[in-house]
């Protein structure tokens, strides 16, 4: 009997007909409707970070650095030295939490080319200080460098000398 039926069908499908087949009876279990998650388990939006403004000095593991552009200025400490400053923050890749700060190398490690370079809060309160060594490859090094460079630049400006053309006394030959 199986090759008896099989054969009209086999007809059918090789004709072209379609073949019509009854809807699936309905279950009297009532339908499942995905969980919704809660608040709590979905995933917390990143907030993008503006980097206008902002110019990268380095990269250290999943921390990021940055300079403020135009936020260097001269200073002084409490004991009077003569202080390169910049504004600059730190970014948690992974977290995009971000911490503000300043950093300062004194005029003289400037010329000498190593010392140490002062972290403080955006208050002024200092926290700690790195030594570092013009082209020695560490972030020290590195901000220290970026905060001497921009120190020249601005003194270059400030001490440009002012060219004055003068007249020869006498007669011109």
């Amino acid at each position: 009997m199986r090759k008896a039926a099989l054969i009209p069908f086999l007809a059918t499908m090789l004709s072209g007909c379609i073949l019509q087949l009854p809807a699936p009876e309905p279950s009297s279990e009532s339908p499942k409707v995905a969980a919704t998650p809660s608040k709590a388990e979905l995933p917390k939006p990143q907030p993008e970070i503006s980097n206008i403004g902002w110019t990268d000095i380095g990269s250290v593991d999943e921390y990021r650095y940055q300079i403020q552009d135009g936020s260097f200025r001269f200073d002084k400490n409490s004991n009077g030295t003569a202080l390169a400053v910049v504004i600059g923050r730190r970014i948690i890749t992974t977290s995009q939490d971000i911490l503000l700060l300043q950093w300062s190398v004194s005029a003289q490690d400037c010329v000498n080319e190593r010392g140490s370079i002062t972290v403080y809060d955006v208050n002024g309160n200092p926290s700690f200080q790195n030594d570092f060594v013009f082209g020695g490859g560490t972030l020290a090094s590195i901000v220290a460098e970026t905060v001497c460079a921009a120190a020249m630049k601005a003194a270059e400006t400030i001490q440009e000398p002012t060219k004055k053309t003068s007249k020869p006394k006498g007669q011109a030959i």
